[in-house]
């Protein structure tokens, strides 16, 4: 099956996803509607093209069925669209990732007593315990950041495949 360029679609092709006919996307670049993309005469981008229309349709408010039936499949596409190029995140996931990102913070800072209390107890200089506190949260940090940072590059390798 031949992969689709989304930047660079047939008016035809736009049409079909509208759920128009060919000469209506005519009617909508000749209005100003829609725009070519520049790369060819009668070519579109569809992350160009659907919102526009989208707008376009919400901005001539007809009162009639069939545009308001346009603009529910525009709404459609639109967020067909946003889930193919991964901007839509279901919230479940999106909890579950934040559940875990809890987690995984409260154990490093679990460990961070135990692992300062030795240092800690060998000194009196409150400047130095600051210090010693500062430099263990700071290395919390930096390491649950590394740690998210690999969990949502996964992710984000995983959603492109």
């Amino acid at each position: 099956m031949a992969q689709i360029d989304p930047t660079n679609v047939s008016s035809s092709y736009l049409a079909e996803v509208l759920g128009m006919a060919r000469d209506a996307v005519s009617k909508l670049y000749a209005a100003g509607v829609i725009k070519q993309n520049g790369i060819a005469r009668g070519k579109y981008n569809l992350a160009d093209a659907v919102p526009a229309y989208s707008k376009y349709l919400r901005d001539n408010k007809g009162s009639d069925v069939s545009t308001r039936l346009k603009q529910q499949q525009t709404r459609k596409l639109e967020i067909q669209n946003d889930k193919t190029e991964s901007v839509l995140v279901k919230t479940e996931d999106a909890a579950q990732a934040y559940r875990a990102s809890c987690m995984y913070w409260r154990c490093l800072m679990a460990e961070l007593p135990k692992r300062l209390a030795p240092q800690i107890a060998k000194t009196n200089d409150p400047e130095k315990i600051r210090e010693l506190l500062r430099d263990g949260l700071n290395g919390i940090c930096t390491t649950f950041e590394k740690g998210l940072n690999q969990a949502i590059q996964g992710a984000t390798d995983e959603a492109q495949n």
